[in-house]
């Protein structure tokens, strides 16, 4: 598994090599990528595939040049920041900064988005439920800030079946940077060293975890979709 996840960052150990790869749209984050993964780059002339979705329909957005969009791309390996749910009335709901909203999907189609509709693998019912909850939070629930920093230590920790090595091994060059900046000073340096040492046991305690939550997502991926396509 360390091996694979080597192979995987080999190109990748600096999360500024990333992010220019991100500004460029190229390695991960090429058109070719996207084309692969039945995206597309959303345009006010692709606006009419919204004409075809359905309630509960989701859709996955990269936003271009956004950077608080890529840091959560690069710590969970993905290349979607964002997931809405999508209505027959070409509204999509949605988590954002200010809360759960219901808005014109049309926001995405602005040339900056490449999104990723998926079709929601459920009955006509259901699919009115899925909305029907969607649209209870709206104006009521705000978002979970709380949660998702939680969910990012637990990404940078090890603690997430979708833990990147190479996060971690950012990580620990940070520290080393520090440690060198600070090298005049022997008590922040120990600090320091300790953190480091203090992470990468943290890290690989979690290891067992990691392998026990990749058996049951990998066993969970295996069940019938609950989208038709889950390329995305």
């Amino acid at each position: 598994m360390w091996r694979d996840e080597l192979i995987r960052t080999r190109t990748m150990i600096f999360a500024v090599t990333d992010f220019i790869q991100y500004l460029l749209r190229e390695g991960p984050y090429s058109e070719g990528t996207f084309l692969l993964q039945g995206a597309f780059l959303a345009t006010p002339d692709t606006a009419s595939i919204l004409d075809l979705v359905r309630d509960g329909d989701g859709i996955f957005c990269h936003p271009l040049n956004a950077f608080a969009s890529w840091v959560i791309m690069y710590v969970t390996g993905g290349l979607w920041s964002h997931v809405g749910l999508l209505t027959n009335q070409g509204t999509v709901l949605e988590a954002i900064t200010q809360g759960v909203v219901e808005r014109p999907a049309t926001c995405y189609f602005d040339g900056r988005h490449y999104v990723c509709i998926r079709r929601l693998d459920a009955t006509d019912e259901q699919r009115r439920k899925v909305v029907s909850v969607g649209r209870q939070g709206v104006g009521l629930i705000g978002y979970d800030w709380l949660g998702a920093f939680r969910l990012g230590l637990l990404h940078i920790f090890g603690a997430h079946h979708g833990w990147q090595m190479r996060c971690s091994i950012d990580v620990v060059l940070l520290l080393s940077i520090f440690c060198f900046v600070a090298r005049h000073s022997p008590l922040v340096r120990s600090v320091l060293v300790l953190l480091a040492v203090a992470y990468i046991a943290i890290v690989f305690v979690n290891r067992p975890l990691r392998r026990r939550m990749r058996a049951s997502h990998h066993e969970l991926r295996r069940k019938p979709p609950f989208f038709a396509n889950t390329s995305c």
